[in-house]
């Protein structure tokens, strides 16, 4: 017979034999041909994998066809795969989906043509499709929150040179938040690299910032400004770390950031517009009492009789009221004595005189004040060389001063001083006040001069008669003196008004000489386009028509008038004066005639229109403002309201204006804000105002108290309120969170480092109670394991000195369990980038080092069971081979004596007979185990235990299997105690007594002894043998599948006899051990119960 024949067919059994146990299902089908066409398959073969998919016997899978089986592969067009497969002869490969039953399985199909048929195979690969669509849909999701996300997010990977330097990174993922900051689409960024889509990254930081965190792993939080297409953007950024790049995620706060800007920016020029508006009002308020002094002066001056005292005291009470100095004093001079005698003294707003006391003329006697120029001294301590010592000390305690000459008709004749006590106390408007006041305490002292004249002439009129003409003709020349040098123009008229005298000082108001001027008379009239002043003009007197006066009835009343007009002069100009008009009475009081004195008031009327300018501006500001602005009295009466009022409540200005503020505000306000706005100051109260539709809004007041008024700015910070309602309400929701999440969170300050808030997830990870102190919360390091300790201290450390650090850890708190703990921390900085807290995260992530564990153990059992199934597929082949080599050889010889005769070849035909006979027995036994393991995994083991006698059981499986060896040796028995009944599965013991005694035989030389103890509760079977023993390094894996020792290579055997050994005993409730030493012996003993448990009995 060929040989070649032989060794196909025992290869195509022993691949039939190995199919059979393979966990793929393995079929052949054939054609069935119509006029030439496939129109079905036929299913001839298939292993046990195929006929559990198709859920057929292998006798109904036999007379089946595809179609019949599987009607919907032709709509599917699974059917044309295969007739291609046919037809073509090319492999075919696909996935399909199989139903069983109920169930719908994925299996993996490869079909091939061989010989005249198909071989189709079918790996079932459900549990990994349903992992891939898992993935598909958790990858789906994750795309859609990306693409939602109102964050922008880039995934960047390195792109590096030659020598690894990283020059540039790639976008590997992006959202759409991100590519609308860019300014570009999300494909335009896709596997484009961050300098060519955005070349700014490097000046702005953003190219550093990703190599830094790439290089460190440290994730990185930061706060920027950007310049993006023209634009500012104020960006808060995150950076971390992934496995071969860097994850960016940022928040656009630009809008929050222009807001407080504005805010800002409103505040600062409400603050600045306030100042002005106060500035300008005491600007005001001051030149108005300029004015009011002057005039009051005027008046004393003009007639004494009106005046409660008199022109100098006047004088120095303006003077007083405007410049606060300590001491007021008037100098007159007596050239006679050479003395400057105090005439008129103010000292602590007293008015005194003080007659003896007196400096030397000369020591006024000094530039610049010969030349009409004043002196002012800032610090008396740091007196010029040029100023007298005398002069300088006269008041020991003054540290300031201020000396203005007093000249009248050119003539030096005495001195205006003030001082004070304080150093550098005088300013450019004191000096100013003081020259105005000056001017007319000049005219003061020389009508007291002429006064004083007079009154010594009148005294010597009686003795000196000779002399009154003369002294009359010496008061004319003074008093004509005094018109003509006076600063103001000076008018006396007739009683009907025509001049009949003027100083020279009217040529320099109207341009009019004194002559030409007398005989001309006042008249009046009002240009109702320019200022609502008269404007008067000096006409020629018409011969027999002289116009009324206009004056005239009203001096006619009161004697005196004053008031502000326009003199039109000779050339038509028109200058703005305080004109005084009083009357000139004979003796017998009879109105003789009119005197009037104009003061020029240009420059104080560019004054006034240069406040008017500024107040004009504030009116615009304080009717554009956003904010409500208002003037009150004191006790709450709107004076005036801006148009925000209207905009924001909803009335109108003349419904508020001359209301009470409090009729608006909520009656439960309405008591404490009556009492808040008697405050001189208000800053930040809160009220509630209602809006004109019955709503009521939050208004937050400013006011300042001056005077008799309240000035106020209100706000409505109705939607801030809300904000912040919010903002409280998130941060309750923030703390729910905090303290219900299973992760320790903390946060501490910078500086001083201080543990500022711990949730009481802490005491439950860490197992102790939360901290007490406030250094830093060092508690939990003394739950931290010792093998761990150094290292998370460093850390800790690291994260003190404001670093980010990511550790992982064992704690054994309270609860004695050893858990694992993941810290991060990060850093919350200000928008300048300071950092303002410290926080931590800490996750138990015990299960999570568990599971990884066990998927370490389960790869580790999983690539033993790899190679102890290698192992086995090995060891069956050779133990399948072997048998089945014998068996052909056999039947070969037996084939080969048949020829012979019968008396010759019959003995050697038995004896080969015999040889399949124990080959086949051994093939049996063999396939026995493999199905063993099978029933044993599947838990389908049939087990029905009875009472029975076990050590009959022992003489009748040595009797049998062991007593006729070819070596002569036998099994020794001996027997321990009383024997009795027990309680076991005949079959399974009789299994377990065969394969230990047949070890023994086979790795043993000596006789096997089998030792059986009767104990109280229990039966022990030791077998024991001296042979070559185990490995002290195999014995604790010995029980496992297909597991061999490494001694027995040699020797034939599966791997499966002593795991099928011990299952059969735990099915009995018992237990199976082994002792061994190499080439010394091993030991097997077996630990039965007497009595059933209630195991066994389930």
């Amino acid at each position: 017979m060929d040989k070649s024949f032989l060794d196909e067919r025992f290869r195509a059994q022993q691949l039939e034999s190995f199919q059979e146990v393979i966990p793929i299902a393995v079929l052949y089908c054939q054609p069935i041909l119509q006029q030439g066409q496939v129109t079905d398959f036929r299913y001839v073969w298939g292993n046990r994998m195929a006929h559990q998919l198709s859920a057929l016997s292998p006798d109904e899978f036999g007379q089946m066809t595809m179609l019949t089986l599987f009607p919907s592969f032709v709509d599917s067009g699974i059917f044309n795969r295969y007739r291609q497969a046919w037809e073509t002869g090319n492999t075919q490969r696909f996935e399909r989906q199989h139903p069983i039953g109920d169930l719908i399985r994925w299996v993996d199909v490869s079909v091939s043509k061989k010989y005249d048929g198909l071989v189709i195979t079918a790996v079932d690969i459900t549990e990994s499709k349903q992992a891939q669509q898992a993935l598909e849909r958790q990858t789906q999701l994750l795309q859609n929150i990306v693409e939602q996300l109102p964050v922008g997010l880039a995934l960047f990977h390195p792109v590096r040179q030659e020598d690894g330097e990283v020059i540039d990174f790639r976008y590997e993922l992006t959202n759409p938040a991100n590519a609308r900051t860019i300014g570009l689409s999300v494909d335009q960024l896709l596997n484009h690299n961050l300098l060519e889509a955005y070349p700014a990254a490097l000046e702005q930081g953003t190219f550093g910032r990703l190599k830094e965190v790439l290089h460190t792993g440290i994730p990185k939080h930061y706060q920027t400004l950007y310049h993006i297409n023209g634009v500012d953007l104020w960006l808060e950024g995150h950076m971390a770390q992934t496995e071969d790049g860097v994850l960016l995620t940022y928040l656009d706060n630009t809008l929050l950031r222009r807001q407080q800007q504005t805010q800002l920016e409103q505040a600062c020029l409400f603050q600045q517009k306030n100042e002005q508006l106060h500035e300008v009002n005491e600007a005001l308020t001051r030149t108005n009492q300029r004015l009011q002094g002057l005039q009051a002066i005027e008046r004393a001056l003009l007639n004494r009789n009106l005046t409660a005292q008199g022109p100098k005291a006047t004088a120095l009470r303006h003077t007083q009221q405007l410049v606060p100095c300590e001491r007021l004093v008037v100098f007159r001079f007596d050239e006679a004595t050479g003395l400057a005698g105090a005439k008129s003294w103010i000292d602590d707003k007293e008015m005194t005189v003080r007659v003896s006391s007196s400096l030397p003329v000369d020591l006024f006697k000094i530039e610049p004040l010969l030349n009409e120029q004043p002196i002012v001294v800032d610090n008396i301590l740091d007196t010029p060389q040029d100023i007298p010592a005398e002069l300088a000390s006269y008041d020991q305690e003054c540290r300031s001063m201020i000396v203005v000459p007093l000249f009248s008709q050119q003539q030096y004749i005495g001195a205006f001083v003030l001082m004070a006590y304080t150093p550098h106390f005088f300013t450019a408007e004191y000096l100013q006040i003081a020259q105005e006041v000056g001017s007319q305490l000049a005219i003061v002292l020389g009508e007291q001069l002429l006064h004083e004249q007079l009154q010594q002439h009148t005294e010597q009129l009686e003795q000196r008669v000779a002399e009154r003409t003369q002294a009359i003709s010496q008061l004319s020349r003074l008093q004509n003196a005094i018109l003509k040098h006076a600063g103001q123009a000076i008018i006396s008229t007739d009683i009907q008004g025509v001049v009949l005298s003027a100083n020279p000082a009217v040529e320099q108001v109207l341009g009019y000489g004194a002559d030409e001027l007398i005989g001309r008379h006042p008249q009046a009239r009002f240009d109702p386009s320019a200022s609502a002043v008269p404007i008067l003009s000096y006409q020629a007197a018409r011969l027999g028509s002289t116009p009324p006066f206009l004056m005239q009835p009203i001096l006619q009343k009161q004697d005196y008038f004053q008031m502000e007009c326009l003199l039109e002069g000779k050339n038509g100009k028109q200058v703005p004066v305080l004109l005084t008009t009083s009357t000139l009475q004979d003796e017998a009081g009879t109105i003789t005639g009119y005197v009037g004195m104009a003061t020029d008031i240009s420059s104080l009327k560019a004054a006034e229109r240069e406040l008017q300018e500024k107040s004009r501006e504030l009116t615009i500001f304080f009717e554009g403002a956003l904010d409500l602005y208002c003037i009150t009295t004191g006790d709450g009466i709107f004076l005036k309201v801006n148009r925000a009022w209207t905009q924001t409540l909803g009335y109108q200005v003349d419904e508020l204006e001359g209301q009470p503020l409090v009729k608006w505000i909520h009656p439960d306000d309405q008591t404490e804000s009556s009492l808040i706005y008697q405050q001189s100051l208000i800053d930040g109260f809160v009220n509630r105002y209602r809006h004109k539709d019955g709503s009521y809004r939050l208004i937050q007041w400013r006011a300042n108290r001056f005077e008799d008024f309240v000035y106020a700015s209100a706000r409505d910070i109705t939607e801030q309120k809300q904000a912040e309602e919010a903002l409280r309400e998130s941060e309750q929701r923030f703390r729910e969170i905090a303290e219900n999440v299973d992760e320790v969170f903390w946060i501490h300050s910078v500086q001083p480092f201080e543990l500022l808030y711990i949730n009481p997830a802490y005491e439950r990870v860490f197992g102790i109670a939360s901290p007490n102190d406030t250094s830093g919360a060092r508690s939990f390091l003394d739950t931290i394991l010792d093998e761990d300790r150094s290292r998370v201290m460093a850390e800790f450390e690291k994260y003190r000195q404001g670093q980010e650090v990511t550790v992982q850890c064992r704690v054994q708190g309270t609860h004695q369990s050893i858990r694992w703990l993941q810290v991060r921390t990060f850093i919350m900085n200000d928008n300048r980038g300071v950092p303002l807290r410290y926080i931590g995260i800490a996750n138990d992530i015990t299960s999570q080092k568990e599971k990884e564990l066990v998927l370490q153990q389960s790869l580790q059992r999983e690539q033993e069971l790899n190679q102890l199934k290698s192992q086995f597929v090995s060891t069956a082949s050779h133990e399948f081979r072997t048998p089945l080599t014998t068996i052909q050889t056999s039947v070969d010889l037996i084939d080969l004596y048949l020829d012979h005769p019968p008396e010759s070849a019959r003995p050697i035909i038995q004896n080969y007979l015999g040889v399949i006979r124990e080959q086949i027995q051994n093939v049996n036994e063999l396939l026995s185990d493999i199905l063993s393991i099978g029933k044993i995994e599947a838990g389908k083991i049939a087990f029905n235990p009875e009472w029975g006698d076990l050590l009959a059981l022992c003489q009748q499986v040595i009797a049998t299997h062991f007593s006729h060896q070819v070596d002569q040796r036998i099994v020794r028995i001996s027997v321990q105690g009383t024997p009795c009944p027990i309680y076991f599965e005949e079959k399974l013991m009789g299994h377990v007594l065969i394969n230990l005694l047949s070890n023994a035989f086979k790795f043993s030389e000596t006789d096997p002894q089998l030792t059986i103890r009767f104990q109280e509760s229990d039966v022990v079977i030791q077998i024991i043998d001296e042979g070559i023993g185990i490995p002290a390094i195999d014995l604790p894996t010995l029980f496992q599948t297909f597991f061999r020792a490494r001694n027995t290579a040699a020797i034939p055997g599966t791997g499966l006899g002593l795991v099928i050994a011990r299952q059969f005993i735990a099915l009995h409730g018992g237990r199976l051990t082994v002792q061994s030493e190499e080439h010394v012996g091993t030991t097997f003993t077996i630990v039965l119960p007497i009595q059933p448990n209630r195991q066994v009995l389930n």
